[in-house]
């Protein structure tokens, strides 16, 4: 794991440790403690040698990447749209993780918004990276054909970027619906800033989303990770970079 995520860094790509067999990060500061540093990344790993990898999307680390979520039907929904370049793939536990070049615009991360079990990781996002292990036991790998070593990665087919660029469909959320692995995290940070516009404080929101994550989210997340996404729904707001 240690020289894997050393040559990631070596790519300018900006790697952190996530627990094992999960993609909950070992850092403070989540994603955002992902570095190029080779005295870090060595540090972080000697002290845990089989944390999984992870990596900071977006303009950070100059990729987008394509989130296909087999489970939640995105091969399928893939098929309604335009065809994809020949860029690396990774195959995850789950599906399949397409990597293209960081366009010369904002690339927010989402869940769901281009269509279902479509995600995309950019700006404000990670992704677990080979040879990292899914929680179910299968590994991530790079796909034989499609490998950083034999190709560069692509841009985004014209498609993709309308996809991204179009405004959020009017969506009323379901108060019982439940809040599916893939989703969790995106779904409670909405929430989350959601209470925070309308004055609520961290304590609050904290308590709020907990309540969420045990009522609705399949599985629950941790409570150490809810209690990082109320804390980050609580500044970004108060940053002004609402998701409204």
């Amino acid at each position: 794991m240690l020289d894997t995520a050393r040559s990631y860094a070596n790519c300018g790509w900006h790697v952190f440790p996530c627990k094992e067999r999960g993609k909950t990060p070992l850092t403070k500061n989540g994603y955002k403690a992902a570095t190029t540093d080779h005295s870090q990344i060595q540090t972080w790993w000697e002290n845990r040698p089989t944390a999984n990898i992870g990596i900071a999307t977006g303009e950070i680390s100059r990729f987008v990447v394509l989130d296909i979520d087999a489970k939640n039907n995105g091969e399928e929904t893939l098929k309604e749209f335009g065809p994809l370049p020949d860029t690396p793939v990774v195959f995850t536990g789950n599906g399949r993780h397409v990597w293209f070049t960081y366009p010369d615009h904002h690339v927010p991360s989402s869940a769901g918004k281009i269509g279902a079990g479509l995600d995309i990781r950019g700006d404000g996002g990670y992704v677990i990276a080979p040879p990292s292990i899914h929680k179910n036991g299968k590994m991530y790998a790079w796909d034989i054909v499609h490998h950083p070593d034999k190709m560069a990665l692509a841009p985004m087919p014209d498609w993709l970027v309308d996809k991204i660029q179009a405004p959020p469909a009017p969506h009323v959320e379901d108060p019982d619906a439940p809040i599916l692995d893939g989703s969790r995290n995106a779904t409670l940070f909405r929430l989350g800033c959601a209470m925070r516009k309308y004055g609520g404080t961290e304590t609050a929101i904290a308590a709020a989303l907990m309540i969420v994550n045990i009522q609705r989210c399949k599985p629950p997340l941790p409570l150490a990770e809810v209690q990082t996404i109320a804390v980050s729904a609580t500044r970004y707001v108060k940053n002004k970079k609402t998701p409204f």
